[in-house]
């Protein structure tokens, strides 16, 4: 999947490791989608893990959402339940 075919998805997933470049510059381009972007939790995301130049802006529910194996289906359920349908694609 190249990057512009991201623009048709609702839901882009970060996951650790990168698809070009580096991990945040991976996730810089998600953001540019007007998706909802979901963090995977690790310990990329724990204190001392992947500080970026914009880390202290991200509000979890406001830039993102984290996830992990066990609360994927919920996460995403709960925020389908809530968007609007103008606002609802894949």
């Amino acid at each position: 999947l190249k990057h512009p075919d991201f623009a048709n998805y609702q839901y882009l997933l970060d996951l650790p490791g990168s698809t070009t470049g580096s991990y945040s510059r991976n996730l810089n381009h998600l953001w540019l989608f007007g998706s909802v972007v979901f963090l995977w939790d690790g310990p990329l995301l724990e204190r001392g893990g992947a500080v970026q130049w914009y880390s202290a802006a991200l509000e979890e529910t406001q830039t993102h959402y984290v996830l992990n194996r066990d609360t994927a289906i919920q996460i995403v359920d709960t925020i389908a339940k809530s968007l609007p349908f103008e606002q609802q694609r894949l």
